[in-house]
């Protein structure tokens, strides 16, 4: 029987000596860490860090936090080596089917100097021989860690690291871009949270020289204008960068100034005239939050960027403040746009006249995602929302909509009604609202059971585009060897159109969106 994670003394039948091959045990919390000394003498003897020691101890300061509560949720033991207690339960749970990955979850843990550096330590041995995501956010970090932290970069087994929230002033974030110009394994490194300012320069040599990373997450890094910059030349000249967050920067001016933040509009023009001429692998742009004083300004640069090279899929533009003018702009995006596939625009200020943005949804047929949160829904919107989802070739599969002082009226949701009635694409739809107003309720419950339906179909789809390009070939091949049958009744056009149009799954596939052009045309 599984061991609960709790800290019950563990008794030697739960120990890996007493554990047959057909029973294999969860470990406690207390066999989450080293055995004891008598037992590690077949290991090689490893201090334990100082924070593991307080916890097994119990000697915490009275009135103070048990600081490795999580390890009761995320550390365990598994006996695929000898010294994986860094492991995260998730990782555990993964590993009877994927065993070439860990997590190491170390959130908020308090680390000190010799916790990371047994951490380090322990990388660098490299015994398990699986590549490993590290979460050390939340940790204080000073210059002190910064040797370890350096050797967890180099280190080839490291794909993904965690560093939000650790307090890194401008010169850690230098000593890490320094390590990540050479670095040609990472694929995922956040720094949200931290002091990054002034540190654009470091930031954008890293991008030039960097060819692994895939993720970059640089939110909330009081970012200006300036960093703004040094990141859009370091873009022009980065083959492998997919996903960039740059949410939340809000750069406080000099005392004495009149505005409480640095806006970063010219950051904005800078980074949207190099993606739109220079093509970059970038699929994804999170600039939500951004301290801005022309939004509309703004927001034309970024349609003019994404109607140049720029393939951005994905795009984050919650708490803009863009007037009938901007909103324009976007609607006449949307109407032209083939390869945005999910958009952002929650809690985006709106002007009195939204008819442009409602006759860009009305057209739009390539958006996935729709996140409209603290937008009420009124009858203008919901008629847009309407055409949208009535049309044959939607591929709408998420819609998140409403404001919380605001719930939608029975007039409101009647267009949603009536569109889901033929719509096979929408899989999930969220309103956040407190309470439906009345007479609303039974209008809501007819959206979400077709939405269920829908759910359900899309889990028939194939999963992968080698899958639906096989299948079709596979009808179609079919449909030519029977003699005397008509071709649509072994290859249904409806089916192929539905599964391509319907699945965001196997949309990024060249030869699906070919396909899927041939049976618009």
């Amino acid at each position: 029987m599984d061991l609960p994670l709790s800290t019950r003394p563990v008794s030697p039948a739960d120990t890996p000596h007493h554990a047959t091959a057909a029973q294999k045990p969860v470990w406690s919390v207390r066999s989450a860490c080293p055995p004891p000394l008598k037992r590690r003498e077949a290991h090689d003897a490893c201090p334990l860090p100082s924070a593991v020691d307080r916890f097994l101890t119990g000697h915490l300061p009275a009135g103070q936090p048990r600081l490795w509560r999580e390890v009761a949720k995320y550390l365990v033991r598994h006996r695929l080596g000898e010294h994986l207690e860094w492991l995260s339960r998730r990782s555990v749970d993964r590993l009877d089917k994927c065993r070439d990955h860990a997590e190491l979850n170390l959130r908020g843990l308090r680390l000190t100097v010799d916790d990371l550096a047994f951490l380090a330590t322990w990388v660098v041995r490299g015994r398990e021989k699986v590549t490993l995501k590290i979460d050390l956010s939340n940790n204080r970090l000073g210059s002190e860690h910064m040797e370890s932290v350096v050797q967890l970069l180099q280190d080839p087994s490291v794909v993904s690291l965690d560093l939000s929230g650790c307090g890194l002033n401008k010169t850690r974030i230098g000593i890490v871009c320094e390590t990540m110009r050479t670095n040609s394994t990472l694929i995922s490194l956040v720094l949200s949270s931290n002091s990054c300012a002034g540190s654009g320069e470091a930031i954008g040599w890293m991008l030039r020289r960097n060819t692994s990373l895939v993720f970059l997450e640089l939110s909330d890094c009081n970012l200006g204008p300036d960093s703004f910059t040094h990141i859009a030349d370091g873009l022009e000249n980065n083959p492998s960068l997919e996903h960039l967050d740059l949410s939340l920067n809000r750069r406080h001016r000099e005392p004495g100034r009149h505005s409480r933040y640095d806006t970063v509009d010219a950051g904005i023009a800078q980074l949207a005239l190099s993606l739109r001429f220079m093509p970059t692998a970038l699929r994804s742009l999170d600039l939500s939050g951004l301290t801005l004083q022309d939004g509309d300004a703004c927001l034309a640069q970024v349609v003019s960027m994404l109607k140049g090279k720029a393939r951005i899929e994905t795009l984050r533009l919650a708490h803009w403040n863009p007037s009938q003018t901007g909103l324009q702009q976007l609607g006449e995006l949307l109407i032209s746009t083939k390869t945005l596939r999910h958009l952002d625009l929650s809690h985006v200020g709106r002007g009195p006249d939204q008819s442009g943005l409602h006759e860009g949804l009305r057209q739009n047929t390539s958006l996935v995602t729709l996140k409209l949160q603290g937008w009420a829904l009124k009858a203008p919107l919901a008629k847009a929302l309407e055409g949208m989802l009535s049309n044959e070739r939607c591929r709408l599969e998420q819609l998140e909509i409403g404001a919380q002082s605001n719930p939608p009226s029975r007039s409101a949701l009647e267009p949603l009604a009536r569109a889901m009635r033929e719509n096979k694409s929408l899989a999930v739809f969220r309103t956040f609202n407190a309470e439906p107003k009345p007479g609303s309720t039974e209008l809501l419950t007819q959206i979400e059971q077709r939405v269920e339906e829908n759910w359900r179909f899309l889990q028939t789809l194939p999963g992968s585009a080698e899958l639906a390009m096989a299948k079709i070939f596979a009808m179609r091949l079919r449909s030519t060897l029977e003699e005397g049958k008509e071709r649509t009744e072994f290859m249904p056009t409806e089916l192929i159109k539905e599964t391509i149009h319907c699945s965001s799954r196997i949309d990024g596939n060249s030869t699906i969106r070919q396909l899927a052009h041939s049976f618009d045309t």
